[in-house]
């Protein structure tokens, strides 16, 4: 079907019901696919002036000429009379990952911070790119979700990102540039056979085109079967990880006796929900085994690449990481109502007038506390009637996770334990009744249990 303006506005009606009184912003490489879908969108602006546009170019600074394509673009969203920014980009491949892979999560997270507040990511990809997502993933192994390839609409930042064409050919649009006399210009990476999208089309798309004419539809389609069926996957994985979630952790028992597929599937969704990047095929497997065959008293770890699983006690802990930094020593003037920060990832210290569980008599301390790290060998008088416990006896008794015990804060006044971060005080420094009274509030504070 040809592409045109009026085609665009019902696919965008049909995504998202009032098209023409919503705040777009067009991804805009200045490519053919991303010119065509600029061109219509100023032509429906032209006619709907409830309709906010604005465009936004990435410079990936992959190529020595990307400046000069820059500028390009910025000409070219001028002739259509359309606002556009362009945002440069500095790539962290992490290990492992591919330049295409790097470029796509920080172009992402760049247009995530960029939207505004129901703001729509407008990118012009196509039937031909679903085809190419589609066989990528069959590459790589991936599951239903992955082979779901890429979704019509989905949350981005502030806002959502809309993909509208996921239904139009590469060839429409180029036809519709061309009948309206509209310049565009190419990456030449995106014809470099060392990647893999430019591989496939150069490579494989076109004998596949010439053997089933109609792929590229089929394996839509075929995408749109497994995002329903990830729909149904999502669903159960809901429920059962209602019935286990313990906060942000997985209460292993609540999952015990569900078959492994439905076990790794909520797996799968803990690990979403908790923003963390989906495991290995290994790595899921090792969790598995995490889950079900380590002893009650070990403290398995499964690890990849921004996330980090332990076990303790019968829950799993998800974390970018919890390997931790040491304590900040140092005096803290904690009269003059200063904050103490403990490092990155610990949080900070302050003290607050009340009374309740852990309070400190206020005229019972000197001006000046020491923070210090570490817990091995100390004890505390948690309360006047109480005997003196060990650390590792009141962490051990209360829970606290075994990674985070010394990173703990330790306050001292000279060489007496006055308190263990907001956990407990030293029955020597507690207030009396009517003594004034303040306890710490320790902001920030990496999870305990």
């Amino acid at each position: 079907m040809p592409f045109s303006a009026d085609n665009l506005r019902s696919l965008l009606e049909h995504a998202v019901g009032n098209a023409l009184e919503c705040s777009y912003c067009v991804g805009f490489s200045g490519g053919a696919d991303s010119t065509a879908l600029l061109a219509a969108m100023a032509e429906l602006k032209g006619t709907s002036p409830r309709l906010a546009l604005r465009a936004l170019h990435v410079d990936h600074r992959l190529q020595p000429e990307s400046a000069d394509w820059a500028k390009r673009a910025l000409r070219i969203a001028a002739d259509f009379r359309v606002a556009c920014e362009v945002e440069p980009l500095t790539l962290v491949r992490g290990s492992g990952e591919s330049v295409e892979a790097a470029a796509r999560a920080a172009r992402y997270a760049l247009f995530a911070r960029n939207l505004g507040k129901d703001e729509i990511l407008l990118t012009a990809h196509h039937i031909d790119d679903q085809l190419e997502t589609v066989l990528l993933q069959l590459a790589r192994g991936a599951g239903v979700a992955g082979l779901a390839a890429m979704p019509v609409c989905a949350p981005l930042g502030a806002g959502r990102h809309l993909r509208p064409l996921l239904g139009v050919t590469h060839a429409s649009l180029v036809e519709y540039l061309r009948e309206r006399g509209v310049d565009w210009f190419e990456d030449p990476m995106n014809a470099d056979p060392r990647f893999d999208r430019s591989f496939l089309r150069a490579r494989i798309l076109p004998a596949l085109r010439e053997r089933w004419p109609a792929v590229a539809a089929n394996v839509s389609r075929s995408a749109r079967h497994m995002a329903g069926a990830q729909v149904l996957l999502e669903r159960l994985a809901e429920r059962d990880w209602g019935r286990a979630r313990d906060g942000g952790r997985l209460d292993l028992a609540a999952l015990a006796g569900l078959e492994r597929e439905r076990t790794l599937n909520v797996l799968r969704y803990w690990i979403r929900r908790q923003g963390r990047p989906l495991p290995s095929a290994d790595n899921l497997q090792h969790l598995l085994e995490m889950m079900t065959h380590a002893a009650d008293d070990a403290q398995p770890r499964v690890s990849w690449q921004g996330a980090d699983v332990r076990r303790y006690r019968g829950r799993l802990y998800l974390a970018e990481s919890h390997d931790l930094p040491e304590v900040r020593g140092g005096e803290w003037n904690w009269a003059g109502g200063a904050r103490y920060e403990l490092g990155p990832g610990l949080g900070s210290l302050r003290l607050v007038t009340a009374h309740g569980p852990a309070a400190l008599g206020r005229d019972r301390l000197p001006a000046a506390l020491e923070v210090r790290g570490g817990s091995a060998g100390i004890a505390i008088r948690p309360a006047p009637q109480a005997r003196r416990r060990t650390l590792r006896n009141l962490f051990q008794e209360h829970g606290v996770v075994p990674w985070a015990r010394s990173r703990v804060p330790l306050l001292y006044a000279g060489r007496e334990l006055v308190a263990v971060g907001d956990l407990w005080s030293e029955a020597k420094y507690q207030p009396q009744a009517e003594e004034p009274a303040v306890r710490i509030e320790w902001q920030g504070a990496p999870d305990l249990y």
